[in-house]
């Protein structure tokens, strides 16, 4: 009886373990990685908007409300 090199039989046990279509495999090996991924994102852009509302109120109050600051100041 003849045997396989253990590295053919290392492949041939892989290859069965694969499913048929290629995107369902990337979908099972990538799916916490995405995840944590999308997760990252989300919370970078909740706290980002507290700093561009900042920015905004810091560069748009001048134009508006100049006395209103300058007699605070004065006070």
């Amino acid at each position: 009886m003849r045997r396989e090199p253990a590295s053919t039989r290392n492949a041939n046990s892989r290859a069965s373990t694969l499913p048929p279509k290629m995107s369902r495999y990337i979908l099972d090996t990538s799916a916490l990685h995405r995840l944590g991924l999308t997760l990252t994102v989300i919370v970078f852009l909740i706290e980002v908007v507290p700093l561009e509302l900042q920015h905004r109120i810091v560069n748009d109050a001048p134009k508006h409300y100049f006395q209103l600051i300058v007699n605070l100041c004065v006070v």
